[in-house]
């Protein structure tokens, strides 16, 4: 065996791969082994997503309210209500309305875990995404959550309209100063009454939810690839240390041999 050190001479990396290959090989497929196992001892998750569409409701405009009022406003501008949505995707009132809907057995915290918003960044679409055992249970936890988002928002919608209507109801019971202040006053009443018989909540499910091809996890290929990687990585630096082992083995040998012909 020639002697290098491949530690300063570069030329040398060829003979060390050529040396050392299989130890690189056998570590290459015990890492891709290794991380086949894992993906096994896990559980298979699914997963499920519907789209919803965020929008402010044309109603309150018709009815001459300002888009200060607007539950909702223009969802594709910058700061718009789409992050708040994105945020109330996991409210635990949500989480425990589905509980009760779906008689699940999980509790309000796992729920939040399976569950999480996503905003597309170029239009007023929010997707909701859910993660289950099985493909069946991803979509019904998906459809669930979806309407029980749609109702909590027709009830915050409601509450607002309500509260609205009762402020104009108190400057009307205390007597405007004039007819025409008045006048706007029960035009306003008016309105808002038609508005809470037959506004549309800010949301809408645009399709049922549906479920991915595979898995979502473990995903296996992935695990394989770094399980290779890593085990690469690993194998170069025990076939680095079982080859200096080896040079320094052979340079002991030398040293010996020339002291014992000395």
């Amino acid at each position: 065996m020639a002697a290098y050190d491949p530690r300063t001479d570069l030329r040398a990396l060829w003979c060390f791969l050529r040396d050392q290959w299989w130890v690189v090989l056998v570590c290459a497929l015990a890492g891709a082994l290794a991380a086949l196992g894992v993906t096994f001892l896990k559980d298979e998750e699914y997963e499920a997503s519907t789209t919803v569409l965020v929008q402010a409701d044309p109603l309150e405009k018709l009815v001459g309210l300002s888009d200060d009022f607007s539950s909702v406003g223009d969802p594709t501008l910058p700061g718009s209500a789409m992050e708040t949505q994105v945020g109330l995707v996991r409210q635990r009132s949500l989480a425990a309305a589905v509980r009760r809907e779906l008689g699940s057995q999980e509790t309000i915290s796992q729920l939040l875990e399976d569950v999480r918003g996503e905003r597309d960044a170029t239009s007023s679409l929010l997707r909701i995404v859910a993660r289950q055992p099985s493909a069946e249970g991803a979509k019904r936890l998906t459809d669930a959550w979806a309407a029980a988002m749609v109702r909590d928002a027709r009830r915050r919608q409601q509450r607002r309209i309500s509260s609205a209507i009762s402020v104009v109801r108190t400057e009307l019971a205390a007597r405007p100063a004039t007819r025409a202040a008045e006048d706007v006053l029960r035009g306003q009443l008016r309105r808002l009454s038609t508005l809470r018989a037959v506004a549309q909540p800010p949301l809408r499910v645009v399709q049922p939810a549906q479920a991915g091809g595979g898995p979502a996890s473990p995903r296996r290929a992935v695990a394989v690839s770094i399980g290779i990687l890593l085990g690469f990585v690993i194998g170069l630096g025990v076939a680095l240390v079982r080859q200096l082992g080896l040079q320094d083995a052979l340079i002991g040998e030398r040293r010996k041999k020339a002291a014992a012909s000395a």
